[in-house]
């Protein structure tokens, strides 16, 4: 299912052919179209005859006819990057905070599926971003401390960033806290050493 959702964000092949042989690799092709037309009728008759549809011979989840998180995250990001676009920062923030309030974990991290790595760093890249994104509107709208609150819950998903990183610091001395801000870029250094095996 997480993959004809990803298919909706990027080209995969989701015949059946390919979805079978990458849920059951080991087994023969008949029983791998057998089995993976049984898993699309029960997903069809649980979700609902319109919401998985074939387009060719790729499936495909219909987005218009059922709601999914990781698609309304994305509609949100893009709307808000529109509105960034027209000058609207406030409405942006407003979209990015709720797109944010739909992050439950790194994306399709338990999906076993060629080709979906790219996928998932791409949304994995837009959900720091946005983390990136509302600390530093907080920031410029001088309120440190929910500056802090995203920049942090962002070092969650890249506790390398140094942008993320920088974020809090500046937020910090904001507050006038600079034994803080010692103490941030003292850890981040050590981060860095611990990830990466190599000195900052």
């Amino acid at each position: 299912l997480a993959v004809l959702v990803a298919s909706t964000v990027t080209p995969i092949d989701t015949s059946a052919k390919s979805l079978a042989l990458n849920i059951w690799p080991d087994m023969s092709p008949e029983k791998q179209i057998r089995n993976i037309h049984w898993v699309l009728n029960l997903l069809r008759k649980t979700l609902g005859e319109e919401v998985i549809i074939k387009v060719g011979t790729q499936y495909r989840i219909n987005p218009g006819k059922t709601w999914v998180d990781i698609l309304e995250f994305k509609r949100l990001v893009d709307n808000a990057k529109l509105d960034e676009h027209k000058g609207k920062r406030l409405h942006a923030l407003s979209k990015y905070i709720n797109a944010l309030s739909l992050v439950k974990g790194e994306p399709f991290t338990d999906v076993i599926f060629d080709n979906i790595e790219p996928i998932s760093q791409h949304f994995q890249r837009l959900i720091i971003d946005c983390y990136l994104r509302v600390s530093r509107y907080f920031l410029s709208l001088y309120q440190p401390y929910e500056t802090v609150r995203y920049a942090s819950e962002g070092m969650i998903f890249d506790p390398l960033s140094d942008d993320l990183n920088k974020t809090i610091s500046y937020a910090y001395h904001f507050l006038g806290e600079d034994q803080k801000v010692n103490d941030i870029e003292n850890s981040y250094k050590e981060r860095w050493e611990k990830i990466l095996g190599e000195p900052f």
